[in-house]
């Protein structure tokens, strides 16, 4: 059953008409809500009122019928008292994000997380800022406390300089793996401290994350495994990243098509029956002068005859006007239920058919950088599949798990391609070619000429 969640803004829940709030909420025939609880607050003057208001609001909820969430940020602090800031690779301090490798930080966040669970609250939520990546011109971290984890495991005494080297240029190197090793320690340790709090309290209360570009590989873990921690003795869920408000702002060159091919890719790396998984439906900056409705039940459509997920996180409700000035969310979701309807009827229980995209969520640890043909590697856009940007900008349609029709791997996802994929042929770009020609895989390839200025190789010789 595809379930429909939605989120509202707790500092302007009661001042925008909480009972009109619920009409709207009713509209979109939610039945979870998340309550936006914004970033921590560390004045301990306003915490108490704080806190009453958030479980009169969470109260509320609950007697309209809905299951009842708390989101909020996990590392994001507007004031920091003395905790450890995150820092980039090259070093640059990351403002108002802590580094979960602080265990005084850890202490705080559990403690928090302690009080928000006596609100009463059925699920806890991290927003997408649970992340080393896409905070700073490089991903985090390499603070202090991240160099000292990497230099014992690794046995060395390597400076930050030295680490930047190893982890964006070369091939695979222990210092790379290392880095990698602290990040996903630092944020499973995170998880564990939030479970032990929450579960003082009620160890009934599921809690989950955001996922994040970086959350797959750069991270060092995975959201998968972060999940399963997070939720204990519950079952685990998930948000996965990818918005239509993305396809309004071209952000990283995404279009609509690309948002939910990103989402389809990541649910197939997290395909597990134990897991509940949740589409980004996102329309920031809400009104609809920002995002249109349009781009919002284009995705919505799409992604449930993808069937790729169990529900929808569906930004339909403004977060800071009154409840009855932005409604056209809302007007298009009642429009569209005869085709929700059809969809189900449609596209329910059949797979998909089509090219087999080979994207593979973990590349960083065995990335070579510089190779002949790729220059300069942005090892945080690795994300943003260009094999699956090509076919959709052509209409092709595409598939994330076994062989498909054919299939198609693009630049450092050859370097742990699967022998089978061959069996049916292969679409390649020539950064795969290189790296299967590597493997010693003949793909028909003699020769590259010199790449150009601008990194684009300006002569293949030999291709057949």
């Amino acid at each position: 059953m595809y379930k429909i969640s939605v989120p509202v803004f707790n500092p302007h829940f009661k001042r925008a008409d909480r009972e009109k709030i619920v009409h709207e909420l009713k509209r979109f025939n939610a039945e979870r809500v998340f309550l936006g609880l914004d970033t921590y607050v560390t004045d301990e003057k306003k915490r108490t009122g704080y806190f009453n208001e958030v479980a009169e609001n969470c109260a509320f909820l609950k007697s309209c019928g809905f299951e009842v969430g708390a989101w909020y940020w996990a590392f994001w602090l507007n004031d920091n008292p003395g905790f450890t800031n995150m820092r980039s690779i090259s070093g640059n301090e990351i403002e108002k994000f802590m580094c979960p490798s602080d265990e005084k930080y850890i202490e705080f966040a559990a403690d928090y997380a302690r009080k928000i669970a006596k609100c009463g609250f059925d699920l806890i939520q991290f927003d997408d800022d649970l992340r080393y990546g896409f905070l700073s011109d490089t991903p985090a971290c390499l603070c202090d406390n991240h160099i000292r984890m990497i230099n014992e495991i690794t046995g060395e005494h390597s400076t930050r300089e030295q680490l930047e080297k190893y982890i964006i240029s070369g091939g695979k190197n222990k210092f790379r793996d290392a880095y990698l090793t602290a990040n996903g320690k630092a944020f499973e340790s995170f998880a564990r401290a939030i479970r032990r709090a929450v579960d003082e309290v009620d160890p009934r209360i599921r809690i989950g994350a955001c996922t994040c570009m970086s959350s797959w590989d750069i991270d060092g873990t995975d959201p998968y495994t972060l999940a399963k921690i997070f939720a204990g003795n519950t079952k685990p869920f998930m948000r996965l990243i990818g918005a239509p408000y993305w396809a309004v702002e071209k952000s990283w060159g995404n279009r609509l098509s690309d948002v939910v091919e990103l989402e389809r890719m990541e649910s197939s790396w997290s395909r597990h029956e134990d897991i509940e998984i949740i589409a980004e439906g996102d329309a920031f900056p809400r009104p609809r002068i920002n995002c249109p409705a349009s781009y919002l039940e284009g995705f919505d459509t799409a992604i449930r005859a993808s069937g790729c997920t169990d529900g929808i996180l569906k930004y339909g409700i403004d977060y800071t006007s009154n409840a009855d000035y932005e409604k056209g969310y809302a007007v298009l979701h009642e429009r569209n239920a005869h085709t929700y309807d059809a969809i189900d009827k449609i596209f329910g229980g059949k797979s998909s058919c089509g090219v087999r995209v080979y994207e593979s969520a973990k590349k960083v640890s065995d990335m070579v950088m510089p190779t002949k043909v790729n220059s300069t590697v942005n090892i945080q856009d690795m994300f943003f599949s260009k094999a699956a940007r090509t076919l959709s900008s052509c209409s092709i349609p595409t598939v994330y798990e076994g062989c498909g029709i054919c299939g198609i791997v693009f630049d450092e996802n050859a370097r742990n391609l699967p022998l089978e994929a061959l069996e049916n042929g292969l679409i390649l770009d020539i950064a795969a070619a290189e790296i299967l020609t590597e493997r010693g895989i003949d793909v028909g390839l003699e020769s590259i000429g010199s790449p150009n200025s601008d990194g684009a190789t300006s002569l293949i010789e030999g291709m057949e």
